[in-house]
């Protein structure tokens, strides 16, 4: 088998998170079977590499092991290719999981659209189970955090954006302007922002188009969570 990390290189989406382990920000687990690959993370999102499986019981196997001695509730898995969708559609369907999406937004330099933010803080924070210092942009009112922006995951220059506000504050433009500010910040270290989120959710597809970002992927998300699950199998 070629170099495991390699292997991941033919995914064009999820690029900061899948590297972020290989580059020892967050623990994983690797499982490695003769031609394939499967790299679980601690966000319950999980990746596969290398030849799509010829024994489709034994993949289903592992993933049921994984699900059974980590007591998950949920877990996503995304492929790097077609012929992996299709493999991974089968598997999520004898699960009894379903088939989601989630939409890749990324922004160029020149295309990038600032909203300033004077009281915006720009600093680095220890979050575990991060093993490097997260770079965060927030706002904060009496010392509480009330809006925030985190490079959650960086790897192989790319970095995966989180955003909170805090409920009672949402929807006063506070969640575009801590993104802007830590936008501004990563496009100024020449790393590459990108703006993942499902489907269903509106409002953050809202605040990567303010900022500039514009549409890159649709990926399929093939999701299990427990209530959906087939008693037969977990």
């Amino acid at each position: 088998m070629k170099d495991k990390e390699t292997l991941f290189y033919e995914y064009k989406h999820n690029i900061g998170l899948i590297f972020s382990h290989f580059e020892g920000q967050y623990p994983y687990e690797l499982m490695e079977e003769e031609d394939y690959l499967i790299l679980f993370t601690l966000f319950d999102y999980h990746y596969v590499a290398g030849k799509v499986p010829t024994n489709e019981s034994l993949f289903l196997q592992h993933i049921i092991s994984y699900i059974k001695a980590h007591e998950k509730e949920e877990f996503v898995l995304f492929a790097p290719n077609k012929e992996w969708e299709n493999f991974l559609e089968k598997i999520i369907s004898k699960l009894g999981g379903v088939l989601d999406a989630r939409y890749l937004y990324q922004v160029k330099k020149e295309d990038f659209i600032d909203y300033p933010c004077e009281d915006c803080v720009i600093e680095e924070i220890k979050q575990a189970p991060s093993n490097h210092p997260l770079l965060q942009a927030s706002l904060k009112e009496e010392g509480r955090i009330i809006a925030k922006a985190t490079a959650l995951m960086t790897g192989h220059s790319h970095v995966e954006i989180d955003v909170f506000t805090e409920e009672s504050r949402r929807k006063k433009g506070l969640g575009l302007k801590v993104s802007s500010a830590l936008v501004k910040e990563l496009l100024r270290m020449d790393l590459i922002p990108d703006w993942t989120c499902w489907k269903i959710k509106k409002a953050s597809q809202k605040i990567a188009k303010k900022l500039g970002f514009h549409m890159q992927e649709e990926i399929k998300a093939f999701v299990w969570v427990s209530e959906l699950r087939s008693r037969d199998l977990l």
